[in-house]
């Protein structure tokens, strides 16, 4: 009896850890760019001057559902590409039919 106990409990044990180690915690990450080695905050703000061909740098053609950790990358939306423009408060994206301030990591 004491063998079929210890048994059992040892295999409820082993189902116990294989469900806590199998699960994942997913995280909520703020939307955020990376542009030349530069991770950069998306804004709901539109930037402050007005973005023309000229400041455009590039575009974002890559996802993540985690946090941005390559260049050109983003986390926010999977329709790209998606134009970058360079403005004074660093980074500026075109998505949903407007510009959004993009402000670097450090601020």
């Amino acid at each position: 009896m004491k063998k079929y106990l210890a048994l059992s409990l040892g295999w409820l044990l082993a189902l116990v850890l294989a469900g806590c180690l199998g699960s994942r915690v997913e995280k909520d990450y703020p939307a955020a760019i990376m542009v030349d080695g530069a991770v950069y905050y998306v804004s709901v703000a539109a930037p402050a001057e007005e973005v023309d061909e000229e400041s455009i740098v590039g575009s974002i053609t890559s996802y993540t559902d985690t946090f941005p950790s390559r260049d050109n990358q983003c986390n926010f939306t999977r329709e790209l590409p998606i134009p970058v423009a360079k403005v004074a408060e660093g980074m500026a994206v075109y998505y949903e039919d407007a510009w959004h301030a993009c402000f670097p990591e450090d601020e």
